[in-house]
């Protein structure tokens, strides 16, 4: 039996990301972190900071993927707006969460003017669950199958690490193959191949200037004999001759 693939998407928030001023680390390092643990990102999204726009990208993703993450705009300033477009993706109010309230209260310094706009991560959507680290200061948000996460770099890898167990489905198992040959010779083969074995996802990466090899092909799936097979069959097409060098693993 094929091995069942669970899936997520990414959503990346904020204005800056579309702007050209920050560079994303999030994406990247959540896409790595799902793929190890056994699911498949299928899509990743960057939205502004406009609740309709993020309650559209949600509430598309949330119905189609088995989890759902996102990053940014969860913080105490104007364009914070995350947990705003959830509410409106799950059409539910965004209410005060009295614990969250108390332990904001709690963790900003007594006398602290700031304490107004921070109180303002304790209005969760309604039905919003608090997922707290005992490392991390502030709750990670979910939402049914919507997990909210900060966007500064270090605060969202501490949470998602915090986290990160819940999600694991099993290994993908995956191969690469650095040919000798072109993708113009490739083309065939792996269009073969790739409807021969609909359970392994290969994929076919040229390297301009490479003096050992021209094309990586990569095998991945679930399902190790699937992959075994469909890398016989490449390699049955390819023969030794047009291989500089295999790897395992991803």
């Amino acid at each position: 039996m094929e091995p069942t693939q669970t899936t997520a998407s990414v959503v990346l928030i904020g204005n800056e990301l579309l702007s050209g001023r920050v560079t994303d680390a999030n994406g990247p390092y959540i896409v790595a972190a799902l793929r190890e643990l056994g699911v498949g990102v299928m899509s990743l999204h960057v939205v502004t900071d406009d609740v309709d726009h993020i309650a559209e990208t949600v509430a598309l993703e949330t119905g189609r993927r088995d989890f759902v993450f996102t990053s940014g705009g969860v913080g105490p300033t104007h364009d914070d707006v995350t947990l705003a477009g959830l509410a409106k993706a799950f059409d539910v109010d965004l209410i005060v969460n009295d614990a969250l309230r108390e332990h904001i209260v709690a963790h900003v310094p007594t006398g602290d003017v700031t304490v107004e706009a921070w109180l303002k991560m304790a209005q969760v959507p309604l039905g919003c669950a608090l997922l707290y680290a005992s490392d991390a200061l502030w709750p990670v948000y979910r939402m049914q199958n919507v997990f909210v996460l900060p966007g500064i770099p270090a605060h969202f890898r501490q949470q998602f690490d915090a986290i990160r167990e819940q999600f694991r489905a099993g290994r993908y198992h995956a191969r690469s193959v650095y040919c000798r040959v072109g993708e113009g010779v490739l083309a065939a083969p792996l269009m073969k191949v790739s409807g021969a074995f609909p359970a392994v996802t290969l994929g076919s990466y040229p390297e301009v200037g490479n003096a050992d090899y021209q094309v990586r092909v990569s095998l991945e799936s679930k399902d190790r004999d699937a992959l075994e097979a469909a890398y016989r069959a490449f390699m049955s097409t390819l023969g030794r001759d047009g291989v500089f060098k295999i790897v395992d693993g991803l």
